[in-house]
């Protein structure tokens, strides 16, 4: 009788256990599906506001805009907190800028599910675990490095996100492991709420987060090059370390975008995708 019952306990625990992990997993999945689904909203905006841009330049001349946007009042003032003309900021990410004044910027990546809002905070940390509305969620927001500049503009941006095990946030860099995956999608688009840009990737490589004592080449820690010497230093590595020869280069006064993910091949892994800034062609 006793036999019985413990073999009743074990099924009734087993059965709990595996209705636990399904409940689990579903949850998990389900997080980033309704993660998409917000930041699908943000990117709704966009387009809209880019198609509202594009018919007022079509009917309105550049006075006319500036008013229109500006969305004066009786008095000729601005309505408290709204954007007034001549802030420089894309006329398509004025709305979402609005909506969180620390949105930096827009990055695609074609055929991948990489097309998201990018933050900067005042630090490193709060964007790690938050989302573009301020809400605790654990897939955080891609997020530019807070000593970042984009109007100087630094010789190195760096933006950083998950390597989500749902296959959201930056877990699609790990396609570019292979070389065959790179030669289809050679080109990033990083649009800064100032200016629109493509950049093209000159290496991929692994690296990792180092102790702050440890003499070696930290990634992370290249923003502004004083000189060529350390612009050199920073580029001879990334070109030594990729994962194959991509066949781009790069020379002093150029700007790297530069993505930043984990990987978990080793501790502390970094998986780091680096591009450098196409000019436009006149």
């Amino acid at each position: 009788m006793k036999r019985k019952d413990s073999r009743l306990i074990i099924r009734i625990l087993s059965i709990c256990v595996f209705s636990g992990c399904i409940l689990y997993i579903a949850d998990f999945y389900y997080q980033g599906y309704a993660y998409q689904k917000r930041n699908q909203s943000i990117s709704e905006i966009i387009k809209e506001e880019t198609g509202n841009s594009r018919q007022l330049a079509q009917s309105e001349d550049t006075e006319e805009r500036d008013v229109k946007l500006s969305e004066e009042d009786n008095t000729g003032n601005a309505p408290e907190g709204s954007l007034k003309p001549g802030t420089g900021i894309l006329p398509e990410f004025t709305e979402v800028y609005e909506k969180n004044r620390e949105f930096i910027g827009w990055l695609t990546i074609p055929d991948t599910i990489i097309d998201y809002p990018v933050m900067q905070g005042k630090d490193n940390e709060y964007y790690l675990n938050h989302d573009f509305y301020g809400e605790e969620k654990k897939h955080g927001s891609l997020f530019l490095d807070y000593k970042n500049d984009v109007l100087l503009p630094d010789s190195n941006l760096i933006i950083y996100g998950h390597n989500m095990k749902d296959g959201t946030m930056f877990s699609a860099l790990r396609k570019y492991k292979n070389q065959s995956f790179y030669e289809a999608h050679k080109v990033i688009s990083f649009h800064t709420i100032y200016e629109k840009a493509q950049y093209e990737i000159v290496s991929v490589f692994l690296s990792k987060v180092y102790l702050k004592n440890e003499d070696t080449f930290k990634y992370y820690q290249f923003i502004k090059a004083s000189n060529q010497e350390e612009f050199d230093k920073f580029y001879t590595n990334i070109k030594e370390m990729s994962l194959y020869d991509t066949g781009n280069e790069a020379q002093y006064g150029d700007t790297f975008l530069t993505l930043s993910t984990c990987d978990y091949t080793t501790e502390d892994g970094r998986l780091v995708v680096v591009a450098k800034k196409l000019q436009d062609k006149e």
